[in-house]
């Protein structure tokens, strides 16, 4: 009797562990199926005379991890992507940016564009392509100057299809500010690309902008460091008009400028505003300077500015030995050449 009782009980304990089984696997099979519902509930019971488009779109959202919101109010939201971005997170950033955008909320402009900084601090370039070209109209020329130094890094071919589509678009072209177009010459400046940085110069101009100070020193150190001597006078000439101070790189290059196209009389002036500025002029500069002067003839005012080197600190070089002399025999003084030499 007690063996039968014991294999009941074995045998009421083996259908108890069946059916406890079986019931872990319709539990588990009822959650598969919960998430798929709630995966494919957006799509499935889309309205089927939406454009493809749309559907497309709300797959592809579903697909890329969209969050449910329990918080709908925009204000929180944006806090939360700015607290994400900030405390170097892009990614949570990025879902609950995405998550708003799906569910018709807007995030503001200050968390738009931390989380676009905290996407390229990190790399993710793409992505921050798309938030800026979805928050178009929240985002700043600081922001797409950003993108620009970030798209750079992909070479420069990048940077000049993203600026394209950023001066296509009147929306984001009423954005552009000097910032961004000085990026744009920043870059070109690196791969002294002369050409390109006049043409964006050309379209600043033709868009109503005004250069700054930087964007003038990038134009005529570019021009002058490809020998493009005029172009670099005239941008030093709209500087002027425009009532800004040079800098000292600035006014070094374009002494080099006016004197490598014989215009003695501007560089001296350059020359001398740079000392009434009280700023240093350089060897090089000096040398240039005597060195045009030598060629036009002007030997007293090339051994002025000769002395001139010398009571800032620089002592003479080979180039200012030669310019002298060159300018003495120019002059037919060859007995003073002589002594000199």
């Amino acid at each position: 009797m007690s063996r039968v009782n014991s294999n009941l009980c074995v045998m009421e304990s083996e259908d108890f562990d069946i059916e406890k089984e079986n019931s872990a696997r319709d539990v588990l099979r009822l959650e598969l199926s919960g998430k798929d519902f709630l995966m494919n509930s957006y799509t499935e019971n889309l309205d089927t005379n939406q454009p493809s488009s749309f559907l497309d779109e709300t797959k592809s959202s579903v697909e890329n991890g969209i969050l449910y919101l329990e918080e709908m109010d925009e204000d929180a939201l944006s806090k939360r992507i700015l607290k994400l971005s900030t405390v170097n997170k892009p990614k949570s950033a990025l879902a609950i940016y995405n998550s708003m955008n799906f569910s018709g909320l807007k995030p503001d402009l200050h968390a738009c564009n931390s989380l676009i900084s905290s996407l390229l601090r990190n790399g993710m370039l793409d992505n921050a392509l798309k938030v800026s070209m979805k928050a178009s109209e929240l985002t700043t020329g600081h922001t797409h100057s950003l993108i620009l130094k970030a798209a750079d890094a992909r070479g420069c071919d990048t940077a000049i299809n993203m600026f394209g589509e950023l001066i296509s678009s009147r929306s984001l072209r009423e954005q552009i500010d000097i910032v961004v177009y000085n990026t744009m010459i920043s870059i070109f400046a690196k791969a002294n690309d002369w050409y390109q940085a006049q043409k964006i110069w050309k379209i600043l101009q033709d868009n109503g902008q005004v250069g700054t100070t930087i964007t003038y020193r990038l134009l005529i150190c570019t021009f002058v460091r490809c020998d493009q001597n005029e172009l670099a006078i005239d941008a030093y000439s709209e500087m002027i008009q425009n009532g800004l101070s040079p800098e000292s790189d600035t006014m070094h290059a374009i002494i080099g400028a006016y004197s490598r196209e014989g215009k003695y009389d501007p560089a001296l002036n350059t020359l001398q505003c740079m000392l009434d500025s009280e700023l240093k002029p350089n060897a090089r500069a000096c040398n240039a300077v005597i060195n045009s002067l030598g060629k036009a003839g002007k030997v007293k005012l090339a051994f002025e500015v000769y002395d001139l080197m010398k009571s800032v600190g620089h002592a003479p070089d080979v180039s200012t030995w030669n310019s002298l002399l060159n300018a003495l025999n120019r002059a037919n003084r060859y007995c003073d050449a002589i002594q000199l030499f």
